[in-house]
């Protein structure tokens, strides 16, 4: 592998409860490849960066790393980085000289070579990533949208509604056509959640081979890894197993006839691209019902969901934190 190769990031992209935790659990088991915990920073910073002055300034970036560095997601990332060990690995000025500087501190902390990332958010930022990095590889896992839905329910984060999911996971799908439009074929690899499931160690090869790395077995036994992976008590607990093979297809005795036809009526299309069984042909969802689920049971359960989810309030509360100092001291 040539140092420029060495050097290539890679992110994984997915909807959520579509395998990225997963799938970055294992990579991470390579001693080459460091994939840390989701770190949301495109998504968080950039609608806020210029509140931080000239990133050329020393202070400025030492602040904009602090703010990064307190933010509840990045406090879940072990082992801890510090500001000044971060401020010596940047290269460049920007942004993406900090975000790659925080890659490379947790990179070599971890004794490894090669970093990629996995936050499921920042396809939305899929123009501002190739503008650092040209020749990003991408790796995006997929799901059956109906077990997604299932899972999605039960997520301290997700909506709580098979419409609402149905909605969530094809909105997600058009955002990876339009990253599919855009990217080097050479550089995008997809992979089906039930397919990593059954065939494992045959798509970590095909994972290796497309990053140009050398396939471990160590990668098999990720649920070995010690440190918690800060999702909810159900992922968190799949994670310290070795691969559920049974964890697919839980849509055909979970979701009733009803449930199906809501979801197909929205996703159906979406299903049969990436080669899923749909069970209404051509279902479509009624004025009515479409009214009763978007806009009144969807928004409802979504607004209790939103009550209980602890973690969210201490993240959300860190962020306004944040804008609300950065805001202040331009004053």
């Amino acid at each position: 592998m040539t140092e420029k190769e060495s050097r290539q990031p890679f992110f994984i992209f997915g909807c959520g409860r579509s395998g990225t935790s997963l799938l970055s659990r294992m990579l991470n088991q390579n001693s080459r490849l460091a994939v840390p915990y989701e770190s949301h920073l495109f998504n968080t910073f950039l609608p806020i960066l210029k509140y931080y002055g000239n990133l050329e300034e020393k202070k400025n970036r030492d602040n904009l790393i602090s703010d990064i560095l307190l933010t509840d997601v990045m406090n879940d990332w072990e082992p801890k980085l510090s500001v000044n060990e971060i401020s010596k690995k940047i290269r460049q000025n920007n942004f993406g000289g900090i975000f790659e500087a925080i890659l490379i501190s947790w990179t070599e902390k971890n004794n490894k070579k090669r970093w990629g990332e996995k936050t499921p958010h920042h396809i939305d930022y899929w123009n501002e990533i190739t503008k650092i990095w040209p020749e990003a590889k991408v790796i995006h896992i997929y799901r059956d949208g109906r077990d997604v839905a299932l899972s999605l329910k039960s997520a301290r984060f997700g909506p709580k509604t098979i419409y609402a999911n149905a909605k969530y996971w094809s909105n997600y799908l058009g955002r990876v056509g339009k990253l599919k439009k855009q990217i080097n074929p050479q550089n995008l690899l997809e992979l089906s959640y039930e397919n990593l499931l059954e065939n494992t160690e045959s798509e970590l090869q095909r994972i290796c081979e497309f990053l140009n790395e050398d396939y471990e077995i160590s990668m098999l036994e990720f649920y070995k890894n010690k440190n918690d992976y800060k999702t909810d008590q159900q992922n968190q607990s799949n994670l310290k197993k070795p691969i559920i093979k049974s964890n697919s297809n839980k849509w055909r005795k979970k979701m009733n006839a009803k449930e199906i036809r809501v979801f197909e009526s929205i996703a159906g299309d979406y299903l049969k691209e990436y080669g899923y069984e749909v069970v209404n042909i051509d279902s479509q969802i009624s004025f009515i019902d479409d009214f009763y689920l978007g806009k009144i049971i969807s928004p409802t359960k979504k607004i209790l969901a939103m009550i209980k989810n602890r973690k969210g309030h201490k993240d959300s509360l860190i962020k306004l934190f944040i804008k609300l100092r950065l805001k202040l001291s331009l004053r």
